[in-house]
């Protein structure tokens, strides 16, 4: 008697147990959901990357193909135009200060070409230094130093270019191999900044949809 009593009694307690705890399984559900959809964003974000990485290289071929549809004639000569009228936005196109290639200069100085490749070439090398979805940024300081070897290079040739003589320094002229590796440490170090500003815009833009179910 006293048995059965005592078997009542448990079953009593472990329904007003069950009754207290909220369901297991839908607790489960609802982590496994939330992981889910927090991995989901996680790789979703490598997008950012992604379009960094495809951006650089579309500019790098538009630069190098446009010598080649130039010297090809025609309707290719036509689309080169157009290629160097989009980059004299942004480049003087001067050809002394220029790479050649098939007998033409490419679509941008060779200042810009260094720049443009180092973006390319710092791209490809990121996830070696950080995982394609950092949202860290470097210290400020750290391109400051990388463009300033640029800078030097190009207003010191700037005031020459206008004869203007500086202390200690007076008239001096750039050559292309001091304006590609210039350009190309400037270039490099800009994805490192880039790419993790961009990863912060995609999860800005993105974030509300952490809260939907």
């Amino acid at each position: 008697m006293k048995n059965t009593e005592t078997s009542k009694q448990n079953k009593s307690t472990e329904t007003k147990q069950a009754r207290n705890q909220p369901d297991k399984t839908i607790q489960d559900y609802s982590k496994l959901h939330t992981q889910n959809r927090s991995n989901q964003l996680q790789g979703d974000s490598k997008l950012a990357y992604y379009f960094y990485l495809a951006l650089t290289l579309l500019i790098l071929f538009s630069v190098v193909v446009t010598p080649l549809l130039e010297s090809l004639g025609g309707l290719f000569e036509t689309i080169a135009g157009v290629s160097y009228a989009a980059y004299s936005l942004s480049c003087h196109q001067l050809p002394q200060r220029s790479l050649f290639a098939f007998g033409e200069k490419f679509a941008v100085c060779t200042r810009c070409f260094a720049i443009y490749f180092g973006m390319f070439a710092s791209a490809l090398a990121f996830p070696l230094f950080a995982r394609a979805t950092s949202r860290k940024i470097p210290h400020w300081a750290w391109l400051a130093l990388a463009i300033a070897p640029m800078a030097i290079d190009g207003l010191t040739q700037l005031a020459s270019y206008y004869s203007i003589a500086l202390p200690f320094i007076g008239l001096r002229y750039s050559t292309n191999d001091l304006r590609l590796a210039t350009g190309f440490i400037a270039g490099f170090a800009v994805s490192f900044y880039a790419i993790p500003l961009l990863n912060i815009l995609y999860y800005s833009l993105h974030r509300q949809t952490k809260s939907k179910p």
